[in-house]
């Protein structure tokens, strides 16, 4: 990921490719266990990603937003900032949740991120010690996979 940034060109046209190369880059660091790493690339990324109005219809954008906060959930489980963690999870699952609803995106693919990001969303309640507010979204989870006819991504 650090040779795809460096092939990346400066200037704002770029600045899309470069914030989802920095995501990518802070999610395999933060799976190495580098999570100084991965936050240093988070807010490296965080004005292009988060900081400014975003079209409702670049699903694209919305779906790096989710990334951007999935990553962000890790690093704070990780600081063991558990209630941190299910807030930055709802915020994926906010953004995950716009994308599926967009028409022209919508899809096996979209589905299965937003129920991927609901599971975690329940597993981050239920470490957070709030087992009661993780149900809803491991149910919805669960839901999600059926209706895909997938086997469930490890929702209970």
């Amino acid at each position: 990921m650090s040779e795809a940034l460096a092939a990346v060109q400066s200037g704002q046209m770029s600045d899309g490719l470069r914030a989802g190369a920095l995501v990518t880059r802070a999610r395999c660091r933060m799976a190495c266990g580098d999570v100084a790493g991965a936050e240093s690339d988070l807010e490296a990324c965080k004005p292009i990603s988060l900081d400014h109005e975003v079209s409702p219809i670049f699903a694209g954008s919305h779906s790096a937003r989710a990334g951007w906060w999935e990553v962000k959930a890790g690093g704070r489980t990780y600081n063991g900032d558990l209630r941190g963690a299910c807030g930055a999870w709802e915020e994926a699952v906010k953004s995950r949740r716009h994308v599926a609803s967009l028409g022209h995106v919508s899809g096996p693919y979209t589905l299965a991120a937003l129920a991927r990001a609901l599971r975690r969303l329940g597993e981050a309640f239920d470490a957070a010690g709030e087992p009661e507010d993780g149900k809803a979204p491991m149910a919805k989870a669960k839901r999600i996979w059926c209706e895909l006819g997938l086997p469930e991504q490890g929702v209970p």
